[in-house]
């Protein structure tokens, strides 16, 4: 019988009113079989259950009221990483890396970036290229992806992705995509918390003040905890599936000399940078307090 796979995945951080963030336009997502994704979402489900928990799983509705249930699902997430054959994959766009666009080219706003990035997330990042080979005529991917309110794009993103074994080489593997609701895919909810924790952190929002606010709202000071509190179980991730001591939340993960780690490792971070772009040393000043505000966005 052909194979089963599945990508599912979620999208955050992506702004057009200043002030900007600096990361942005995230995509988080797993890979794995479509046995292994029903075994994870069975466990999220009953972690629910167990609490009482109907709300939706998503990083804006972290509370600190269900902060021990968001950290519970976090362990279950993770632990079905390590145990299983599940990938979780991030990709995201820096403002530092100013794209130069090609003349004469259109200039795409800020809803077509976000595609593009997708379509680039689905293609690249998890390697499927390295996939084993089909036992029979070919294995199946099946792409799920949180809804969208532009049609335009889904129906443009499903026409592009669906051309992708071919581009990679590939026609033994059959891709479908589709868009659900993370409501009832507790597996893509984790992923937007996940990829929301990364951009917070990474962003600033815990040093961002209202008028006349001295120091951290309460919702500040357990979001950064929590955010905190997943980067260390990244690190220790890192440290035991690759033995590397270095890791950063905002830079690529390195291949380790061979790109079938790009399929192989267990966790990955792309920090997407156009061929065409120049530096914008505003944005890597780390000694000021960048916030976007003096900045103008310049199209992917």
């Amino acid at each position: 019988m052909p194979r089963v796979y599945e990508i599912c995945g979620d999208e955050s951080w992506v702004n057009t009113d200043p002030p900007l963030n600096r990361y942005w336009c995230y995509f988080g997502g797993i890979l794995s079989s479509q046995q292994d994704a029903d075994f994870l979402e069975l466990e999220l489900q009953a972690c629910l259950t167990k609490h009482g928990y109907v709300e939706e799983v998503k990083w804006n509705n972290l509370y600190h009221l269900n902060l021990h249930i968001y950290n519970e699902l976090v362990d279950i997430f993770l632990n079905n990483i390590v145990a299983r054959e599940i990938r979780f994959r991030q990709v995201f766009l820096d403002r530092a890396y100013r794209h130069v666009p090609f003349p004469g080219r259109p200039t795409k706003s800020n809803l077509d970036i976000q595609f593009h990035v997708c379509y680039q997330f689905l293609k690249h990042a998890f390697g499927i290229q390295y996939l084993p080979p089909a036992v029979d005529s070919f294995d199946k991917i099946l792409i799920r992806m949180d809804t969208h309110s532009s049609q335009k794009h889904i129906n443009e993103l499903k026409k592009y992705v669906e051309r992708i074994p071919m581009h990679l080489g590939r026609t033994d593997l059959d891709i479908d995509i589709t868009h659900v609701s993370s409501h009832w895919h507790t597996r893509i909810g984790l992923c937007d918390v996940m990829i929301g924790a990364a951009g917070f952190m990474g962003n600033r929002h815990h040093h961002k003040r209202a008028k006349e606010q001295r120091g951290m709202t309460k919702r500040q000071k357990y979001k950064v905890d929590f955010a905190k509190g997943i980067y260390e179980r990244l690190r220790k991730l890192n440290k035991t599936l690759r033995d590397k001591n270095a890791f950063s939340w905002f830079e690529s993960t390195s291949f380790d000399g061979d790109a079938l780690n790009k399929f192989q490792h267990k966790i990955r971070f792309w920090k997407l940078i156009p061929n065409s772009h120049v530096v914008d040393h505003d944005w890597q000043n780390k000694r000021r307090e960048w916030d976007g505000s003096k900045h103008v966005d310049q199209p992917f």
